[in-house]
């Protein structure tokens, strides 16, 4: 879910007294927004998928196992 952003705009003003021309406000809903595109652009694209179309790739595909990858990661 997202927070409401709670603050405000801050006036910073350079040496010569003269304003800032933008501002850029990052919050936690920037990053929770970002992951949430990660994730939903790796449920749709996924390597079996992928693999399926490639010919040379189908060995490894067969290969693509809890059991043969549970050997490889601790």
């Amino acid at each position: 879910m997202l927070k409401p952003i709670t603050g405000d705009m801050y006036k910073e003003v350079n040496h010569n007294g003269q304003e800032s021309i933008a501002q850029l406000m990052i919050d936690d809903n920037f990053f929770n927004s970002m992951a949430a595109i990660v994730v939903s652009v790796e449920k749709t694209i996924s390597f079996r998928q992928v693999a399926k179309g490639n010919a040379k790739v189908a060995p490894f595909l067969s290969m693509l196992t809890t059991s043969t990858i549970g050997t490889v990661l601790p």
